[in-house]
C-alpha cells in the first residue's frame, strides 16, 4: 500500500485497516466482505482528476511522512526528547564502530 501510494497511485483499503492516517487525503476505505461497497468505491476513482489529485496527495504523504529520512528523523527526536538533549546539540562521542554497528574486516588471507 505505501509503494503504491509512493508512486502517485491512489489506495483502496478496506475499513479495518489500523492505520487510517495513510489513506486520509490519497485514498478510500470500503466495508470489509461488502462486494458492493467494494464496487462503488472503486467506481469513485472513475475520473482521472480524483485520481490525480490523491496520487499527488499520496507521493507526497509518503515523501514527508513515511520516508527513511522522515522515519529516522522522528525517532532521533524521541530518543532527544527522551535524553533531554537540546535539539541540534547531538553530538555521539563514540563511532559506530567503537559500539560494534559496524562489522570488522578480517586479515587478508596470502
Amino acid at each position: 500500500m505505501l509503494d503504491g501510494a509512493a508512486c502517485g497511485l491512489p489506495i483502496i483499503v478496506n475499513h479495518t485497516m489500523s492505520a487510517p492516517e495513510r489513506v486520509e487525503g490519497n485514498g478510500f476505505t470500503y466495508k470489509l466482505n461488502h462486494r458492493q461497497d467494494l464496487v462503488a468505491t472503486l467506481l469513485k476513482l472513475g475520473e482521472a482528476s480524483v485520481r490525480g489529485r490523491m496520487g499527488a496527495v499520496g507521493a507526497e504523504k509518503m515523501r514527508s511522512q513515511f520516508s527513511w529520512k522522515a522515519i529516522a528523523s522522528r525517532r532521533l527526536h524521541d530518543y532527544q526528547m527522551s535524553l533531554q538533549v537540546p535539539k541540534g546539540s547531538y553530538a555521539p562521542q563514540t563511532s559506530a564502530a567503537d559500539i560494534g554497528l559496524v562489522a570488522q574486516r578480517s586479515p587478508k588471507s596470502e
